[in-house]
């Protein structure tokens, strides 16, 4: 994992806070560091989470960290997934419209 340290060190954790902070060993942080172990799915989501970065560039494949969700996307995002399907069509379509509105603005 690339850039697992620089983020890391960035938030300014130590490998023993964040191995606590997702429930796994100092050990599994440094070898994740090193390229010697990969973290299964569910971790490397949290990882994302946790440093608010896409696994693209925790893996290194982009150089970009420029993958943010704030807390109202979130939001949004509960929102959306709560919603019943025909709802959830109403809610496309309207976010397709104010789309085109801004493009126009543009």
């Amino acid at each position: 994992m690339k850039n697992l340290r620089k983020v890391r060190k960035e938030h300014g954790m130590t490998m023993k806070d964040l191995a606590v902070k997702i429930g796994v060993s100092e050990s599994a942080i440094s070898q994740y560091e090193n390229d010697k172990r990969q973290p299964g799915y569910e971790t490397l989501i949290e990882l994302c989470r946790i440093f608010n970065v896409s696994a693209d560039y925790l893996l290194g494949i982009e150089e970009s960290e420029e993958f943010s969700i704030t807390e109202e996307d979130l939001e949004l995002l509960k929102i959306y997934k709560t919603a019943k399907q025909s709802d959830k069509q109403h809610i496309n379509a309207l976010a397709k419209a104010i789309d085109k509105f801004l493009k126009v603005d543009e």
